[in-house]
């Protein structure tokens, strides 16, 4: 068996809808019930004979709450999260996109208008009592604060995987400063 969380030789969020555990959204994202689209999802892939509970893959209620709301419509652009986790240089375009939405990295505006997220939040099961979730939050942070970071201490963002220089370079166009 192998074990992956975030990146697996399969397709996640198509496997977790066929497995029963959710929808697919608009956004692409898997939606629960319970949690809306706010979780991880994680993979063991064995050889084992298991007995087999795929069901059809499901859909959104197809509200377009999500679309209607997302920045990248404004741009005829897939997903603003796509473009901050890009490497390398990027285009005018994405350029300009990062500067109007103000985004150094990701995006959730389309999580956070969609009706299951709300019934989530309304719900009080959104918010995780897992402690390792709600250390070392960063909700606002310049080039100076990820230069700064030890490579322990920037490893423990969620954005670190992408590498600093990345984030520093979204940083720089949103500080208006020489990429």
């Amino acid at each position: 068996f192998a074990a992956f969380t975030d990146h697996s030789p399969i397709d996640e969020i198509n496997a977790a809808s066929k497995a029963g555990l959710g929808v697919i959204g608009k956004n692409h994202l898997l939606i629960t019930e319970k949690y809306s689209s706010y979780i991880f999802l994680g993979e063991i892939i064995t050889d084992a004979i298991l007995p087999s509970l795929a069901t059809e893959v499901g859909t959104c209620i197809s509200c377009g709450k999500c679309m209607n709301l997302c920045p990248a419509n404004v741009y005829g652009v897939e997903c603003i999260s796509a473009i901050t986790q890009k490497k390398g240089e990027l285009s005018e375009k994405e350029i300009e996109i990062i500067q109007s939405t103000n985004c150094a990295w990701g995006c959730d505006k389309c999580q956070e208008v969609c009706p299951h997220t709300q019934k989530a939040i309304n719900s009080d099961t959104i918010f995780t009592k897992i402690e390792f979730f709600n250390q070392n939050l960063t909700p606002n942070i310049t080039i100076d604060d990820i230069e700064k970071m030890s490579k322990e201490d920037f490893s423990a963002r969620a954005y670190s995987w992408r590498g600093k220089n990345t984030i520093k370079r979204n940083l720089a166009i949103l500080e208006g400063k020489e990429i």
